[in-house]
């Protein structure tokens, strides 16, 4: 079967994983990199390079098993960690 897959964020590049092995796949993507939200950035401070992930926060058991699954699958290890996070900004005394 010829299938089509528009958008290759994280939710089309697995759909392609997936259907590749047992149908003709073509993926369509309007942005000139895949990965969608998910994207590695390098920031310079003070003349360093700091790569930062983008977009894709946490996750966990509970609200994303599929997406366990899907690691798991690939071998992608994990590793549990604490989740928080706060913004003080100093000009406005805003504080999130």
């Amino acid at each position: 079967m010829r299938i089509a897959i528009v958008g290759a964020g994280v939710s089309g590049l697995t759909a392609a994983y997936l259907l590749h092995p047992y149908h003709e796949v073509t993926l369509y993507e309007a942005q000139a990199r895949l990965g969608g939200h998910a994207h590695t950035v390098c920031v310079e401070v003070e003349n360093r390079d700091y790569h930062v992930d983008t977009g894709f926060l946490v996750y966990n058991d509970q609200t994303y098993p599929l997406f366990i699954r899907l690691l798991d699958k690939l071998g992608v290890a994990t590793k549990q960690s604490e989740m928080s996070f706060s913004y003080t900004d100093s000009l406005t005394g805003l504080e999130w």
